[in-house]
């Protein structure tokens, strides 16, 4: 997810310039969320995307049907140091 996309009163990415009028933030990055999103991106554990997708369905409020989670890219130097995509997998999840 784009870091711009949690700061107050933004309301477009200043990276990759995608209007939207809402955003969520599941958790700040500390304790066991740190080390589950540490362990799914930099330790291949592909297997943490359930509980974060759990944790992000958990916080966000009942959502019109026709809303898309849509993930932000990840760039290709990270796809391929990783092996796969995580933003695409915990999107999915989600």
């Amino acid at each position: 997810m784009c870091h711009k996309l949690s700061l107050p009163g933004q309301h477009k990415c200043g990276v990759c310039k995608a209007p939207f009028t809402k955003a969520w933030c599941a958790s700040d990055r500390r304790t066991g969320v740190k080390e589950l999103l540490d362990r799914y991106k930099f330790e291949r554990t592909k297997a943490a995307s359930k509980p974060l997708a759990e944790l992000l369905h958990g916080m966000l409020p009942d959502l019109p049907a026709d809303v898309c989670i849509v993930p932000v890219p990840t760039i290709a130097p990270h796809i391929r140091q990783r092996g796969y995509d995580q933003v695409v997998i915990l999107a999915k999840a989600a």
